[in-house]
């Protein structure tokens, strides 16, 4: 599947690639990510480096670590965005309710 991707861009290669593969990058991005929308832009951006990079993987064994490395760290990517949105959504919250005027 990995030389068919390489050579031809086959689109079957493809589909069967991510269902080879879906459960373990699916696995690897439910754990650090919460989000169900975040876990699903993980799971899609796993696959897109993938078929992007694929000329870039010399060994068919080491496609299940290149796969679980890149869901690794686009979740850690996408976790810390979360957690900067968060807080700067914190941030403004507390800065609008520190704008409301006080009762007298």
């Amino acid at each position: 599947l990995l030389e068919l991707i390489q050579h031809s861009r086959s689109r079957d290669a493809m589909a069967q690639m991510v269902n080879r593969y879906a459960s373990l990058v699916a696995s690897v991005v439910a754990r650090h990510l919460r989000n169900p929308a975040s876990r699903e832009e993980a799971f899609q951006a796993t696959f897109l480096v993938l078929f992007q990079s694929a000329n870039k993987i010399r060994k068919k064994s080491s496609l299940a670590s290149f796969l679980f490395g890149v869901a690794l760290r686009v979740s850690k990517l996408l976790r810390t965005q979360e957690t900067q949105n968060t807080k700067r959504l914190s941030k403004q919250e507390n800065q609008s309710v520190d704008s409301l005027p006080e009762n007298e």
